[in-house]
């Protein structure tokens, strides 16, 4: 984005000399007020002020992001001064115009007219690259479904990412104008709200409407109703599953304590699959000293959950699936030192797992208060490979 007035002229419109002068400002992205770095695109035309007042342009360079100098058409300036303006807003460039959003609605009014292309999008917004853009930073004093509808006659193209302006994660891509959508927001976290022109013209002026209707969802990080896990996302097979509501895959969490989350509401079945020992786990316990409980040597991985039960009454841990001996060992509190171990099930022959044998641990558990729930492999180093598991409390 440009320090100047940032009007998008076409190539078409006039051809730049093959042979450059030197960049009209002293700084070397361009800029003569030093208030703004604008992004350099090669190639690319920007506006420029002669210090007639007349409109010029110059030409991105491929060289260290210059531009060269301010020119009328093929003519240099009338006085060969460089371009010198005023400074573009900030919703002219990352990390944008930092508006705020609630329970109240929230209007943005602007203008594609004057802008030039600096973001890209992902999927189908990747496709809008080279058109005018405007950002915006938003920070929400409520958490739930943020909803955007575009007023007037001009649809501009809408993508939002959360964390970071241009290589955040993309939640929504709407590359084709739409009246409205929503995305969910976390209450105090920074999302990036993208303006893109479209059409034939590929700018306009717009408006915006924002207001978010307050309400917990899955991906907020909050464990709530028959939510049985929340990592923060809607992702797929990293430790809690897109809809919350079981273990899918094994969380970073799990090689260590206080372990991968796991909540088990009232009257549900919590389903733990596609775990893996042998897959980034490591050796946090050591229980071969428990009696009636074959366990491994410090050298078997295990991975660890932090579980708590939203009822009083019997924790079930039962092996569903798996292929190889394993021990589940029940704990009050997770430091592998100086912990009191509640119980202990490793009861199947060598060699027998589901659906010849399966391991079953039993432990009495106080509504809301958190246990330990250790999975690690009997025998040797070796002993060690996939298992799934079912929760309740009984």
């Amino acid at each position: 984005m440009k320090i100047f007035h940032a009007i998008a002229l076409s190539l078409a419109a006039f051809t730049l000399p093959v042979a450059f002068g030197a960049c009209a400002s002293n700084d070397p992205n361009g800029s003569s007020s030093g208030t703004t770095k604008p992004v350099c695109v090669v190639g690319q035309n920007s506006a420029c002020l002669c210090a007639s007042g007349d409109v010029g342009t110059k030409e991105c360079l491929a060289s260290e992001g210059q531009y060269t100098e301010c020119r009328l058409g093929l003519n240099a300036c009338p006085t060969g001064a460089p371009d010198s303006g005023p400074a573009a807003g900030p919703e002219e460039q990352c990390p944008g115009k930092a508006v705020g959003v609630g329970a109240n609605a929230t209007t943005i009014k602007g203008s594609l007219a004057t802008a030039v292309a600096e973001l890209k999008g992902e999927s189908a917004c990747a496709a809008l690259e080279g058109n005018a853009d405007h950002v915006y930073k938003l920070v929400s004093t409520a958490t739930g479904a943020l909803k955007i509808d575009q007023k007037g006659p001009y649809k501009a193209a809408l993508y939002v990412r959360k964390g970071d302006c241009t290589g955040g994660k993309q939640l929504r891509c709407d590359p084709n104008g739409p009246a409205s959508f929503s995305v969910n927001v976390v209450a105090g976290r920074e999302y990036f709200l993208v303006v893109k022109g479209v059409g034939s013209s590929g700018a306009g002026d717009y408006e915006l409407s924002l207001q978010v209707a307050s309400g917990g969802f899955c991906g907020d990080g909050q464990v709530k109703d028959q939510e049985v896990c929340d990592d923060e996302n809607n992702d797929a097979m990293d430790g809690c599953a897109a809809g919350c509501n079981e273990i899918e895959g094994i969380a970073d969490s799990a090689n260590s304590c206080p372990g991968q989350q796991v909540v088990i509401p009232v009257a549900k079945v919590v389903k733990v699959s596609n775990g893996n020992t042998t897959q980034s786990a490591k050796s946090t316990f050591n229980k071969s000293g428990i009696s009636g409980c074959s366990t491994g040597s410090t050298n078997v991985n295990d991975r660890v959950y932090t579980v708590t039960p939203r009822k009083t009454g019997k924790l079930r841990v039962r092996q569903t699936a798996g292929d190889f001996n394993l021990a589940l060992i029940g704990q009050d509190g997770c430091d592998p030192n100086a912990t009191t171990t509640l119980g202990c099930a490793s009861n199947c022959g060598s060699g027998q797992f589901p659906p010849a044998c399966a391991e079953e641990l039993l432990v009495n558990v106080t509504a809301d208060k958190a246990y330990t729930v250790v999975v690690e492999g009997q025998g040797t180093s070796g002993n060690s490979g996939t298992y799934a598991l079912e929760m309740s409390v009984e």
